[in-house]
């Protein structure tokens, strides 16, 4: 078995096609568009790492690449993370891999570290251990169920789940319902649209409720406006407008949640997310009849998380959700120390499909 750090474009395009070796009989895996991958780790364009860095691997047995990590570290605290960790069911592969990550963290004096993030907290996140025989929605990490005990086999302990909710359309729950009606009736507050033509600003507005919003939860990573900014138009063009709303108190934007499209519905049609003139065809084709959304994001300022005004955005996107045609959707990332969030969600007649953990070595 042969570490080898991420040097040349060779390695470079093993570690991005890898997933796609490891997880070619899983028909659940949707490849991720390699463009954007590519992208992702582009420090020149994306801001994320102006505030972190990163170093890749790759695992050869003999000249076939069997595993890939990302160790990933800021520049301004002593923390560290892994990402993008795909590997065969191997026990000395992985060890390989995590070894390597060890051993350029000691070099910055980083002797504990958690993962899988890609590239942190506020993108994809975790290994997937439960729900495996489902598709994997959109920005969503799927792996085979070897992955966590692996993990674990190697030391690592669990640091935190996620779960990841489906809610079909037509479910209505009468005691959301009341308290709905209860606050909008109690507080001054109002839903109110995004302004597309001040597009960057808006995304600015959103980016200070976020990090409001999240400042006291789990692997905290407030995002740079600039960072913000970045992540919200490459959004843009997916988006459908309506599921995208803040809701205000007195005047002051407090909230906001946002829905995007089921993108892997159209993706899947792309082989090995590579763009071909038949893909793209099957791409566009199916992009205009997605069936299903993902719930991207709710956040509400820590002022106003004891209202309940999360109760009001999932209502308020359950009902445009439905208006828009879709089946329904997938409520993701939600915090099983969160127990405000998952009562709400529960309470919506949302069934829990898929459970993600995040490791500590």
């Amino acid at each position: 078995m042969k570490i080898s750090q991420v040097i040349t474009k060779r390695q470079f395009s093993d570690f991005i096609h890898l997933g796609d070796i490891i997880h070619r009989d899983h028909p659940q895996y949707i490849a991720p568009i390699k463009m954007l991958l590519r992208q992702t780790f582009n420090r020149k364009k994306n801001p994320f790492w102006e505030k972190a860095d990163y170093v890749l691997f790759v695992a050869y047995s003999g000249n076939q690449p069997v595993g890939r990590i990302a160790a990933i570290c800021f520049k301004t605290k002593q923390e560290g993370h892994f990402g993008f960790f795909d590997c065969i069911n191997d026990f000395n592969a992985a060890l390989s891999l995590i070894n390597a990550v060890k051993r350029h963290f000691k070099e910055k004096n980083i002797y504990s570290f958690t993962g899988p993030l890609n590239p942190s907290i506020n993108y994809e996140l975790g290994v997937l251990d439960s729900g495996f025989e489902q598709q994997a929605f959109f920005m969503m990490n799927y792996n085979p169920p070897y992955y966590g005990k692996l993990l674990q086999q190697l030391g690592a302990k669990e640091e935190m789940s996620f779960s990841a909710f489906e809610q079909p359309c037509g479910i209505r729950d009468e005691k959301i319902t009341r308290v709905c009606r209860l606050l909008k009736k109690r507080y001054p507050i109002k839903i109110d649209e995004i302004d597309y033509s001040n597009y960057d600003n808006e995304a600015k507005k959103l980016c200070r409720i976020y990090n409001d919003a999240f400042i006291n939860h789990w692997g905290y990573d407030p995002f740079t406006e600039k960072e913000f900014v970045y992540m919200a138009r490459s959004l843009k063009s997916i988006l459908n407008r309506r599921l995208l709303f803040t809701l205000s108190f007195n005047g002051e934007p407090v909230a906001f949640i946002l829905a995007v499209p089921n993108l892997n519905e159209a993706i899947q049609h792309l082989p090995y997310g590579k763009f071909t003139l038949t893909g793209l065809w099957k791409f566009f084709k199916t992009k205009q009849k997605i069936k299903w959304v993902k719930v991207m994001v709710i956040a509400v300022k820590q002022k106003y998380q004891h209202l309940g005004l999360g109760s009001i955005l999932y209502a308020e996107m359950a009902s445009r959700v439905e208006q828009e045609g879709y089946l329904g959707g997938e409520i993701s990332w939600v915090a099983t120390e969160n127990l405000r969030m998952n009562k709400i969600v529960m309470e919506m007649g949302a069934k829990k499909t898929k459970e993600y953990k995040i490791y500590r070595f």
